[in-house]
Order: C-alpha cells, then structure tokens, then sequence
C-alpha cells in the first residue's frame, strides 16, 4: 500500500537524520546513470537533438494530464475539489503573506532569472525576437498549464474526500509529498491502479526530463 512512509522508507530507504552515515542503494545509482545517459542522448546533438526530443517530453505531459483530467472530472466527489480550488477563503485573501508566497510561486513557476534560460536567449538576435509577445506568451502558457494540471488534481483529490469522508485540508500537500505521495495514493482508488500509476510517472520523468534540459545542453555544445 502506498502511503506516506512508502516513498521515504521503502524507495529512498532515507537515514534519520543528515548526521548518521548512510549507503550506496543499487537501484537508485542505476535509475541515476540511466537518468543521465537519457539525458545525455537527448542534447549530445545540441539543439537540433533537444528539439527533437523536446516534441515528445514536451506534448506527452499534456496528453496524460488530459486522460486524467477526463477521468478525474468523470469520478463522484470531483466537484467537491473543484470548488476547494476555485473558491478562496475569503478571511485571508487580502494577507500579504499569502500574496507574497502567490509571487514567489509565480516566479519559480515561469523560472525567471533562472541561469539556463537567460543563456537560451543568447541562441536569438534582437532582429528575429519579439520580445512582447514572448514575454506575454510565457506567462500565458504557464497558467494554462497549471490550471490544466490543478483540474485533474483536484477532482481526484475531491473524490478522495467524498470517498473517505475526510476534509481537503487533510489531503492537499505540497513539495515532493504531492508528486510522490498523494498523486500515487490517489491512483490506488481507481481500477486498474498499476495502470494510472504508471500513466502517472512517466508523466513526470517526461516533466522532469524536460526541466533539467537547460542546465546541460550548453556543456556539450
């Protein structure tokens, strides 16, 4: 069963504390290598090799996210998560720390100021670039994304709440519990769990594949 010491204890086999040695896991340094071979293959051509590559990592999260989403929205109890996520709580619209953390994940987000994409510009003259319409262009797109990934999040997460009587509050997280606890734990109420679960994490290797792209691509070339 999947739950929230599956990952920590059973996958990453994590030690208590940063204080007490630890030891080398087989699997997790072969699944490392093959992370960066996969990785090395995909831009070892430079941009023309990355392009290529980037057609499939790059499409294939959308496609997954929209059998999900289809799924989701189809489950009792969806729209009980619809509404936690559209609907504010309006006591605490108005603090500044929660604008101030909206901000802060809007510029994670977009990775603004992030090293890998400031050098991608320099691949562009200032005659070929429209700097407008891209700069409006990438917010755009990062806030399409994330709502299209929050829709079909949230319908399961309300299906989970409606199935199991618990209250959102209890189910939502964040950080690396979201993507390696809750969506996993959330694929286990659906037939055919093994199914939606693998659906699931090649999603986000494509995801992943994708975000460290930048960060090699101008060491091979």
């Amino acid at each position: 069963m999947w739950n929230a010491r599956y990952f920590p204890e059973e996958v990453l086999e994590k030690s208590e504390s940063i204080e007490e040695d630890g030891y080398l896991i087989p699997r997790l340094c072969f699944f490392l290598v093959l992370t960066y071979v996969i990785i090395y293959f995909s831009v070892w051509k430079g941009l023309k090799s990355l392009s290529q590559v980037a057609h499939i990592t790059v499409t294939l999260p959308y496609f997954i996210q929209a059998i999900f989403l289809i799924r989701g929205l189809a489950l009792p109890g969806a729209s009980i998560g619809l509404k936690y996520l559209f609907v504010p709580e309006w006591s605490i619209v108005f603090e500044i720390k929660i604008w101030k953390a909206a901000l802060i994940q809007a510029l994670y987000s977009t990775a603004i100021t992030f090293g890998p994409y400031i050098s991608f510009s320099s691949l562009r003259t200032r005659q070929d670039t429209k700097i407008l319409p891209l700069c409006m262009a990438l917010p755009a797109a990062d806030l399409f994304s994330s709502l299209f990934a929050g829709l079909a999040l949230f319908s399961f997460m309300g299906h989970v709440s409606d199935r199991l009587g618990v209250e959102m509050k209890d189910i939502v997280k964040g950080g690396w519990d979201l993507a390696f606890t809750a969506y996993p734990g959330l694929m286990t109420t659906l037939a055919m769990p093994n199914f939606w679960s693998l659906l699931f994490f090649v999603m986000l290797m494509m995801m992943g594949i994708d975000s460290i792209f930048g960060c090699y691509i101008y060491i091979i070339q």
